[in-house]
């Protein structure tokens, strides 16, 4: 019987020696390669059945070799190895099916050789039957109905153009507000939401809702998004100089999440302001989340990949779906604040804010409560074991500037214990 035909792409020596040894003893003709980029030319001239993939290589990761994969219509089986979250292993698993590969079992980093033997029987046997092609898959996500209404915002009573808007972009007349991200159980401040505004120079103090939508109709929302992320990590990186290890919140829109450019200019950002990758959180709302789902499982997994931290934002306004938020590596989930202020007076407001964080503990997720607005609402969150208040009770948003002040002030007051 002609042995079956094994490739590997890891960039740790040892791990392919490892699974050179074990699968030649199971019966593979084994080719290994430490570099992504002779991953293609490797897989022309081997032909594998099987492949084994880490996600995570040097530079590089796994998701750009699945997209390879996908476009040259790859029938051999995948299983993919990695040292990273499960939940990034089995998003990346869920983003090749969705491709139409066939995904096999995902192998956490580290494994021995039983675990390995019994994955590739797995993968070989999917192979040899044929079976497992996900196609259907691919297209029913595709078609999915996105049922969750999107933001709105009125207009301004003085429209603004996109040429002021771009202009206002070259010229920094974008500001960025900071709201404080607290610990409940401590009060231990963890980070800030970046929230841009823009300072006219006739009209004073522009909100979002205002050039936000003109920035996603016109294709401005890509340097937008740049411009306060830059901005938000320099501040961060100022923060860290003066002992202070916070995190930063930037949002994010649709258009963001179909660029798979996008990851690599987060991921560059954050080396640029000698930060980790942990340091910087991306948020996005459901519905754009579920606007292009294999896209962006796709831009998601990569930018975690890069240890760049996720939020679903205003969850339970939108597309909801507990299938959805299982496939999509999201780190964090933060509730939209109007169910956080009904909780107070309406009880299937309260039951609501109690099933996320429950949902949200079992998925391993943080849960931030937004719209905290006084301290019987910090203390139903406590009771009901939130991580993590976002709301006026703790400080509306602030300039730059305010945040040394206030964050002083936080830790003097009585209200919480505060560490941070």
């Amino acid at each position: 019987m002609k042995n079956s035909r094994l490739l590997v792409l890891d960039d740790e020596s040892m791990v392919c020696d490892f699974i050179d040894q074990v699968a030649t003893g199971d019966g593979f003709d084994v080719v290994t390669t430490l570099e992504p980029n002779e991953f293609a030319s490797s897989y022309r001239s081997h032909e594998p059945d099987v492949i084994i993939l880490d996600l995570k290589i040097s530079g590089h990761d796994g998701i750009e070799q699945l997209r390879f994969l996908a476009t040259n219509e790859c029938q051999a089986s995948i299983l993919l190895i990695s040292g990273m979250d499960g939940r990034v292993l089995n998003t990346a698993r869920r983003l090749g099916a969705t491709q139409g590969l066939r995904m096999t079992k995902t192998l956490p980093k580290p494994f021995g050789p039983n675990e390995l033997r019994s994955a590739l029987d797995d993968a070989r046997g999917l192979t040899l039957s044929g079976s497992g092609r996900n196609g259907s898959s691919r297209n029913s996500l595709a078609k999915m109905k996105v049922y969750g209404t999107p933001r709105k915002s009125s207009p301004p009573s003085q429209p603004v153009s996109e040429d002021e808007l771009r202009r206002a972009i070259e010229q920094q007349e974008l500001v960025l507000h900071y709201q404080p991200k607290v610990d409940l159980r401590c009060g231990r401040v963890l980070g800030a939401e970046a929230l841009v505004r823009w300072r006219h120079h006739r009209r004073g103090l522009i909100m979002p809702d205002a050039f936000i939508p003109l920035a996603e109709e016109t294709g401005l929302i890509k340097s937008l998004t740049r411009f306060v992320t830059k901005r938000a990590l320099e501040q961060c990186a100022a923060w860290t100089a003066e002992g202070m290890q916070l995190s930063v919140a930037v949002n994010i829109s649709a258009p963001n999440l179909s660029d798979l450019t996008f990851a690599d200019e987060m991921a560059e950002l954050v080396s640029g302001c000698g930060l980790a990758g942990h340091q910087l959180i991306l948020e996005v709302t459901e519905s754009e989340a579920m606007s292009d789902p294999v896209r962006t499982m796709d831009v998601l997994s990569r930018l975690r990949l890069n240890g760049i931290e996720l939020a679903i934002d205003d969850f339970g306004t939108g597309f909801s779906s507990l299938a959805e938020l299982r496939n999509m590596p999201f780190s964090e989930i933060k509730i939209d604040k109007s169910f956080v202020i009904d909780s107070m007076v309406d009880k299937e407001a309260r039951v609501f804010v109690r099933s996320i964080i429950e949902l949200g503990r079992d998925l391993g997720l943080t849960v931030v409560a937004e719209g905290v607005e006084n301290e019987e609402i910090w203390r139903l969150l406590v009771s009901l074991g939130c991580d993590v208040a976002q709301g006026y009770y703790i400080a509306r948003p602030m300039d730059a500037e305010e945040w040394t002040n206030w964050i002083k002030d936080w830790k003097s007051r009585n209200l919480v214990s505060s560490t941070g």
